[in-house]
């Protein structure tokens, strides 16, 4: 290995609790206190992420603490374990980077082993990865801010599940992001009893055969246990794409609870003219279809009032006679000082992936929502 000072020297070792709760913090090295006391996250960054654990109702002390290398680099960069990607052997070198251009060096590989080892006899219910190099050690993805707040699978160790959020540290230069950073510990709170990735078993009809299937979707759904006993109303969601300086929307999904959704399609690059109907008179019942959701019940959407009403009524000339509540603004109103985009409002309220990396590769979604 290279080392550039003596306190890169020191490998700092993982702390375990004599009587462990279940968690794992995972963060990237250590800094100069951990050297001195040869313990992770005693220095600032611990000292805050102990009073986040706190304010979530977690024991600090009983969380085992670990670090994806266990050496100090020098000025406290991880940047110095990493290169690029003929520095560490090109096409030969099989890992993500951890961002654009940045390669674990092959000398620190064995530090993934040795974390990989301790996770799995440890066997915790959940690991909090905190910051990018926790994320890539535990997942192989890069992008924190994509996928903070998101339960998941580790691929470093399979059957161990993960949840990501910022490293302490970063707050201290976004003072911002603590508030994300406290409420993904509320969740891991929640998540610390149980050891598998729960989540909501979803129907989601996203190809309908005949605008029969739509109304027939509709009866059933309206008339569930579900809907009834929750007095429900209809979240209405559009997806639309700028054509030539035009807006064409694409889709529109349909739920009246969390469990089964209809999506109506529009456009489709593998049918004809990229007309997902098959005859006009099809398409113009589809449109009719859509009109009586929006007139027959109570709205719901995100960012509804100021975008989806607009896009919906300036193309098409729908109109929503009942519009209820818009989860952008209410949001908003609880809690001002924070984003208000779709994907951040799921990371905290929901349990559910990060669902703007689940779009296929190079496919445009319009940011209307942000």
């Amino acid at each position: 290995m290279v080392y550039l000072d003596a306190s890169s020297k020191t490998r700092v070792p993982s702390y375990f609790p004599k009587i462990f709760n279940g968690i794992a913090i995972v963060a990237q090295s250590p800094g100069k206190n951990e050297v001195e006391q040869l313990r992770p996250l005693v220095g600032a960054s611990g000292i805050l992420l102990r009073e986040c654990c706190q304010t979530a109702g977690i024991d600090f002390d009983s969380c085992a603490l670990l670090n994806v290398v266990g050496f100090r680099p020098p000025g406290n960069d991880f940047n110095f374990f990493c290169g690029k990607k003929a520095e560490v052997g090109g096409k030969e070198y099989t890992l993500p980077p951890i961002a654009s251009g940045m390669y674990l060096r092959p000398d620190y590989l064995p530090e993934l082993k040795r974390l990989k080892t301790e996770l799995e006899e440890l066997k915790p219910n959940l690991i909090i990865a905190t910051g990018r190099e926790a994320l890539w050690a535990l997942t192989g993805l890069s992008g924190i801010n994509k996928y903070r707040g998101s339960v998941m699978e580790s691929n470093l160790c399979p059957g161990i599940k993960v949840l990501p959020t910022f490293h302490p540290a970063g707050i201290f230069r976004q003072y911002g992001n603590k508030v994300y950073l406290t409420l993904d510990l509320f969740k891991a709170k929640s998540e610390m009893a149980f050891s598998e990735v729960r989540t909501l078993d979803r129907v989601m009809n996203i190809y309908p055969e005949s605008v029969d299937e739509l109304y027939e979707w509709e009866r059933k759904e309206w008339d569930t246990e579900y809907a009834l006993a929750h007095n429900c109303r209809l979240s209405v969601d559009i997806e639309d794409r700028t054509s030539k300086g035009k807006k064409m929307i694409e889709c529109i999904g349909f739920a009246f609870s969390p469990f089964n959704s209809l999506v109506v399609p529009f456009f489709s690059e593998l049918r004809p003219f990229c007309n997902y109907w098959q005859t006009e008179e099809e398409e113009l019942e589809a449109w009719e279809f859509v009109s009586h959701m929006l007139s027959s019940y109570p709205i719901i959407g995100q960012n509804y009032m100021a975008y989806d009403t607009w896009v919906m009524f300036k193309e098409m000339g729908l109109m929503t006679s009942n519009f209820s509540e818009d989860t952008m603004i209410q949001h908003h109103c609880f809690q001002p000082e924070m984003q208000k985009k779709l994907g951040v409002l799921a990371s905290i309220y929901c349990n559910v992936p990060a669902y703007k990396t689940l779009k296929p590769r190079g496919k445009k979604i319009t940011k209307r929502d942000e």
